[in-house]
Protein backbone atom coordinates (compact mmCIF):
# COMPACT_ATOMS: atom_id res chain seq x y z
CA UNK A 1 0.00 0.00 0.00
CA UNK A 2 1.35 3.42 -0.97
CA UNK A 3 1.69 5.81 1.92
CA UNK A 4 0.18 9.27 1.56
CA UNK A 5 0.78 12.65 3.13
CA UNK A 6 -2.23 13.32 5.37
CA UNK A 7 -3.00 15.77 8.14
CA UNK A 8 -1.94 19.28 9.01
CA UNK A 9 0.86 20.26 11.37
CA UNK A 10 2.52 23.55 12.31
CA UNK A 11 6.16 23.77 13.34
CA UNK A 12 8.67 26.42 14.33
CA UNK A 13 11.23 27.76 11.87
CA UNK A 14 14.49 28.76 13.55
CA UNK A 15 16.65 31.69 12.34
CA UNK A 16 18.78 29.33 10.22
CA UNK A 17 15.67 28.04 8.44
CA UNK A 18 15.58 24.68 10.17
CA UNK A 19 12.11 23.20 10.58
CA UNK A 20 11.01 19.76 11.73
CA UNK A 21 9.13 17.67 9.22
CA UNK A 22 6.04 16.13 10.88
CA UNK A 23 6.91 12.56 11.90
CA UNK A 24 4.13 10.97 9.82
CA UNK A 25 5.39 12.93 6.78
CA UNK A 26 8.94 11.71 7.47
CA UNK A 27 7.69 8.11 7.37
CA UNK A 28 6.21 8.73 3.90
CA UNK A 29 9.46 10.36 2.74
CA UNK A 30 11.46 7.39 4.03
CA UNK A 31 9.12 4.85 2.40
CA UNK A 32 9.26 6.80 -0.86
CA UNK A 33 13.05 7.08 -1.03
CA UNK A 34 14.69 3.99 -2.52
CA UNK A 35 18.10 5.04 -1.12
CA UNK A 36 16.86 5.55 2.45
CA UNK A 37 17.65 2.01 3.67
CA UNK A 38 21.33 2.42 2.76
CA UNK A 39 21.81 6.12 3.57
CA UNK A 40 19.55 6.45 6.62
CA UNK A 41 18.58 9.93 5.41
CA UNK A 42 15.40 10.63 3.49
CA UNK A 43 15.28 13.15 0.67
CA UNK A 44 12.52 15.74 0.44
CA UNK A 45 11.99 17.16 -3.04
CA UNK A 46 10.77 20.77 -2.85
CA UNK A 47 9.09 22.34 -5.89
CA UNK A 48 9.25 26.11 -5.69
CA UNK A 49 8.60 27.45 -9.11
CA UNK A 50 5.08 28.82 -9.31
CA UNK A 51 5.45 32.56 -8.68
CA UNK A 52 1.80 33.10 -7.70
CA UNK A 53 1.62 30.28 -5.17
CA UNK A 54 2.27 31.31 -1.59
CA UNK A 55 3.46 27.81 -0.67
CA UNK A 56 6.11 25.23 -1.48
CA UNK A 57 5.26 21.71 -2.64
CA UNK A 58 6.96 18.73 -0.99
CA UNK A 59 7.32 15.35 -2.66
CA UNK A 60 8.96 12.08 -1.78
CA UNK A 61 11.51 10.84 -4.31
CA UNK A 62 8.96 8.27 -5.52
CA UNK A 63 6.00 10.66 -5.78
CA UNK A 64 8.08 13.17 -7.77
CA UNK A 65 9.29 10.33 -10.00
CA UNK A 66 5.65 9.30 -10.57
CA UNK A 67 4.82 12.89 -11.52
CA UNK A 68 7.82 12.99 -13.87
CA UNK A 69 6.59 9.82 -15.56
CA UNK A 70 3.17 11.41 -16.11
CA UNK A 71 4.78 14.55 -17.57
CA UNK A 72 7.12 12.49 -19.75
CA UNK A 73 4.21 10.63 -21.34
CA UNK A 74 2.63 13.86 -22.57
CA UNK A 75 3.19 14.39 -26.29
CA UNK A 76 5.93 16.90 -27.07
CA UNK A 77 3.36 19.24 -28.62
CA UNK A 78 1.11 19.23 -25.53
CA UNK A 79 0.32 22.88 -24.78
CA UNK A 80 1.43 22.62 -21.14
CA UNK A 81 4.35 20.19 -21.31
CA UNK A 82 7.07 22.87 -21.39
CA UNK A 83 5.56 24.65 -18.38
CA UNK A 84 5.24 21.39 -16.39
CA UNK A 85 8.83 20.42 -17.20
CA UNK A 86 9.99 23.85 -16.10
CA UNK A 87 8.02 23.71 -12.82
CA UNK A 88 8.68 20.09 -11.82
CA UNK A 89 12.15 19.49 -13.22
CA UNK A 90 13.98 22.84 -13.31
CA UNK A 91 12.46 24.37 -10.19
CA UNK A 92 12.94 21.54 -7.69
CA UNK A 93 15.53 21.19 -4.94
CA UNK A 94 16.43 18.05 -3.01
CA UNK A 95 16.72 18.62 0.73
CA UNK A 96 18.12 16.03 3.10
CA UNK A 97 16.20 15.30 6.29
CA UNK A 98 18.72 15.34 9.15
CA UNK A 99 18.92 12.90 12.07
CA UNK A 100 16.62 15.15 14.13
CA UNK A 101 13.94 15.05 11.38
CA UNK A 102 14.60 18.59 10.17
CA UNK A 103 15.30 20.25 6.87
CA UNK A 104 16.91 23.60 6.23
CA UNK A 105 14.66 25.75 4.06
CA UNK A 106 16.90 28.17 2.15
CA UNK A 107 16.27 31.86 2.80
CA UNK A 108 15.22 32.54 -0.80
CA UNK A 109 12.49 29.87 -0.56
CA UNK A 110 11.27 31.24 2.77
CA UNK A 111 11.19 34.74 1.29
CA UNK A 112 9.37 33.46 -1.80
CA UNK A 113 6.34 32.43 0.29
CA UNK A 114 6.67 34.95 3.11
CA UNK A 115 7.47 32.31 5.71
CA UNK A 116 8.16 33.65 9.20
CA UNK A 117 8.66 31.84 12.49
CA UNK A 118 6.09 29.10 11.79
CA UNK A 119 5.47 26.72 8.89
CA UNK A 120 2.23 24.85 8.27
CA UNK A 121 2.50 21.44 6.59
CA UNK A 122 -0.70 20.36 4.83
CA UNK A 123 -0.97 16.81 3.49
CA UNK A 124 -2.30 16.51 -0.06
CA UNK A 125 -1.97 12.78 -0.76
CA UNK A 126 1.05 12.26 -3.00
CA UNK A 127 2.52 15.61 -1.95
CA UNK A 128 2.25 18.21 0.78
CA UNK A 129 2.35 21.97 0.94
CA UNK A 130 4.36 24.27 3.22
CA UNK A 131 2.55 27.53 4.01
CA UNK A 132 2.68 30.52 6.30
CA UNK A 133 -0.07 29.40 8.75
CA UNK A 134 -2.25 32.53 8.63
CA UNK A 135 -2.24 32.57 4.85
CA UNK A 136 -3.17 28.87 4.70
CA UNK A 137 -6.25 29.52 6.82
CA UNK A 138 -7.29 32.42 4.58
CA UNK A 139 -6.60 30.79 1.23
CA UNK A 140 -7.41 27.13 1.88
CA UNK A 141 -9.10 26.22 5.17
CA UNK A 142 -11.59 29.10 5.26
CA UNK A 143 -12.66 28.41 1.65
CA UNK A 144 -13.24 24.72 2.40
CA UNK A 145 -15.25 25.58 5.51
CA UNK A 146 -17.33 28.17 3.59
CA UNK A 147 -18.07 25.66 0.82
CA UNK A 148 -19.17 23.02 3.32
CA UNK A 149 -21.35 25.49 5.23
CA UNK A 150 -23.09 26.52 2.01
CA UNK A 151 -24.04 22.90 1.25
CA UNK A 152 -26.20 22.37 4.34
CA UNK A 153 -25.99 19.91 7.20
CA UNK A 154 -27.04 16.83 5.20
CA UNK A 155 -24.27 17.28 2.63
CA UNK A 156 -21.83 14.37 2.37
CA UNK A 157 -18.50 15.64 0.98
CA UNK A 158 -17.73 12.18 -0.41
CA UNK A 159 -20.64 12.57 -2.84
CA UNK A 160 -18.52 14.92 -4.94
CA UNK A 161 -16.16 12.06 -5.87
CA UNK A 162 -18.76 10.45 -8.14
CA UNK A 163 -20.43 13.68 -9.28
CA UNK A 164 -19.79 14.81 -12.84
CA UNK A 165 -17.30 17.68 -13.14
CA UNK A 166 -19.02 20.91 -12.15
CA UNK A 167 -22.02 18.89 -10.92
CA UNK A 168 -22.22 20.18 -7.34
Amino acid sequence: MTRRFVGTNTGKVDPKGRVSIPSKFRKVLEAGDPDFPSTGKAILCIAHGHPDRPYLEGFSVQSLDDLHNRIDTLPSNHPHKHMLVDLYYSRVDDLSVDDAGRIVLPQDKRDMIGLGDDALFAGKGNRFEIWPPTLYRLRRADKTDAFLAAQGEDFDPLDVIDAPAGGL
